[in-house]
């Protein structure tokens, strides 16, 4: 359409009561003008045809009005009608009611993200005072296995009972079990074979026993071990404050795969790990995050569009941007066959997290059984679970360090550039000083 007639029209449409009325007046007159004129046909007929078209535009000044609901239970808005203010003050109620209810949505997930979630070294983060060494090497300590151990409480985590209780017990019974065979039995050696029988069992009896008895006083079996923390070498060096960080959202990571463990087993809390869907708490690996050492100038973080999901790194298609950062961890459980389901359920229930795949294996019962693991008469898989965590920064970026921030691309609000120079080059890890 002719850019002139295109912005008459948009006129008209807002004003179109009056403008309708003379709507067909203005056809009739063109007519008139081009048949009173002795031009060629052809171009006669094109011009009533183009006016013909402007025409109908005045006269259908219809507008569809659509704003998808919310939910299932929001219809939202959906009709389509000439524009008036009594429509579109009913699309601009509409439209602010979903705003309201979104800013309601985002502030649940964020604070269901964050739920009182804290750094490991109060005053390390977003940064240091400058030149302080002491905090970053405390963040080292306090990762190497020391903020685990309040995951294993969380947990309600044991171990089997050690071999050598086991052992003297088991030297225990079978001195008084000869005992009670007289002075001539004194020597194992000596006994009958339906007495060596008899004793066999009974041993076994009681090494059983002592199995079910400690397995009623934890929920689950595990122990620090369970956490894979990586490699950590050094005494001397300083960590980065991006290594920092990156320490500080694996255990984030861990915290909540052993919150999800907890509310899978709570109902076994005063029953035992024989009655617990999650037996044993084998091993969690928070694999690497995208997060860089150092912002490079030269090759700045590429623009990410989460709007538009990438399927081809998994089934939810999300990654990390300037929205949310996303980080994956496998956990390897023993659990309950039939109530792996609840696990899964309790790990989306925890945080925003995704199982993405599960793989099983079977479970050899006798040889853990040998070595103190007594999961009670349900059948038991080895599970091992991808999950998807995802980090909002709407709460997470307020304690990033600078250096994180301008390896991302994140710009302060003043939009001044890079938050801050970059830092040093990555340095071996400590784990104490």
């Amino acid at each position: 359409m002719n850019p002139k007639v295109q912005a008459i029209l948009n006129v008209v449409k807002q004003r179109w009561v009056p403008v309708a009325c003379v709507a067909v007046p203005v056809v009739a007159v063109g007519g008139m003008v081009f048949a009173s004129l002795s031009m060629n046909e052809s171009v006669k007929k094109q011009a009533q045809e183009k006016i013909n078209a402007d025409a109908k535009d005045f006269q259908q000044p219809n507008i569809s009005y659509k704003l998808p609901g919310l939910t299932a239970s929001d219809a939202g808005v959906d009709f389509l009608g000439a524009p008036n203010e009594v429509a579109i003050e009913k699309f601009r109620v509409a439209r602010d009611r979903q705003m309201t209810q979104l800013g309601g949505i985002v502030a649940a997930a964020v604070e269901k993200n964050r739920q009182g979630k804290k750094p490991l070294v109060e005053g390390l983060f977003p940064d240091p005072p400058a030149g302080n060494q002491v905090l970053p090497r405390q963040m080292a300590r306090a990762f190497n296995h020391q903020a685990q151990k309040e995951l294993l409480k969380l947990m309600r985590a044991g171990t089997p009972v050690e071999p050598a209780d086991v052992a003297g017990r088991l030297r225990d019974r079978q001195t008084e079990f000869l005992q009670r065979l007289g002075p001539d039995a004194a020597d194992p050696s000596k006994i009958t074979p339906e007495q060596a029988k008899e004793l066999a069992a009974d041993l076994l009896a009681v090494r059983l026993q002592m199995y079910r008895n400690n397995a009623q006083r934890f929920v689950v079996y595990a122990d620090i071990s369970a956490f894979d923390i990586g490699v950590m070498t050094g005494d001397e060096a300083v960590p980065t404050m991006a290594q920092c960080w990156d320490w500080q959202t694996a255990f984030w990571v861990q915290e909540d795969l052993a919150r999800a463990v907890a509310l899978a087993n709570e109902a076994a809390v005063n029953v035992g790990v024989a009655a617990a869907p999650v037996k044993r708490f084998e091993r969690v690996t928070v694999l690497p995050g995208a997060v860089p050492a150092v912002a490079d100038p030269a090759n700045p973080a590429p623009t990410i569009d989460q709007s538009q999901p990438d399927y081809a790194l998994s089934f939810t298609g999300r990654r990390s941007g300037p929205m949310y950062d996303v980080r994956r961890a496998d956990l390897v459980v023993v659990v309950s066959t039939k109530d792996l389901p609840r696990l899964i359920d309790a790990i989306g229930k925890t945080n925003l997290m995704t199982v993405l795949g599960v793989s099983v294996a079977s479970v050899d019962t006798g040889t853990e059984l040998s070595r103190g693991f007594y999961y009670g008469p349900e059948h038991v898989t080895r599970a091992t679970l991808s999950v998807e965590t995802v980090w909002l920064r709407g709460w997470t970026e307020a304690l990033m360090p600078k250096d994180v921030k301008a390896g991302m691309g994140i710009t302060p609000p003043d939009g001044s550039g890079a938050p801050g120079a970059p830092g040093g080059a990555p340095v071996p890890i400590p784990v104490g000083g």
